[in-house]
């Protein structure tokens, strides 16, 4: 077994200056960089202010006017202008529903109970609520009780296909 021999620089002239050379190696690794002092003929202040806007697009003169006129407009027109209230919320458009359904609440169409006509009316329900919303069929899951997506598609197509063969 030969011993492997490190050879020794020949730059270091003992062993004193080895370990100043580790120390000097050791700092520069260990410590954190000095960040570098920027010089700079300009005052960094007068650059960093953005330019005026009439200056970087084109603007009519009285832009500010015209804005404020359109305001007033608008808020006019609402004024005189009744909206109705199309939105419905998921209780209304149930409760809606449970009306044809008498003796059946809204708990009981949000739980898990499988009777027939609980069934008819959770499936009426949720048909109801997709076609007037615009609410995705995991977030109507969730609303009926945690239901699957997958379950709500079916009520959907369940009840579409009832009422397409009704008509006819």
């Amino acid at each position: 077994m030969t011993a492997h021999i490190i050879p020794v620089r020949s730059e270091f002239s003992g062993i004193a200056d080895i370990r100043s050379h580790a120390r000097a190696v050791r700092e520069r690794l260990f410590t954190a960089p000095r960040k570098a002092t920027k010089v700079s003929l300009v005052d960094d202040k007068e650059t960093k202010i953005p330019p005026p806007m009439w200056q970087t697009q084109p603007m009519l003169f009285n832009e500010h006017e015209v804005a404020y006129r359109v305001q007033l407009a608008l808020a006019e027109l609402k004024k005189n202008t009744e909206v109705p209230d199309t939105h419905k919320s998921i209780m209304q458009i149930v409760a809606e529903v449970l009306k044809s359904y008498p003796g059946i609440t809204v708990s009981e169409v949000r739980g898990p109970c499988r009777d027939a006509t609980l069934v008819r009316a959770r499936h009426e329900a949720i048909y109801e609520v997709r076609r007037q919303t615009s609410f995705s069929l995991p977030q109507i899951g969730r609303w009926f009780g945690g239901r699957d997506h997958s379950s709500i598609l079916s009520a959907v197509r369940k009840i579409r296909k009832q009422r397409q063969e009704a008509c006819e």
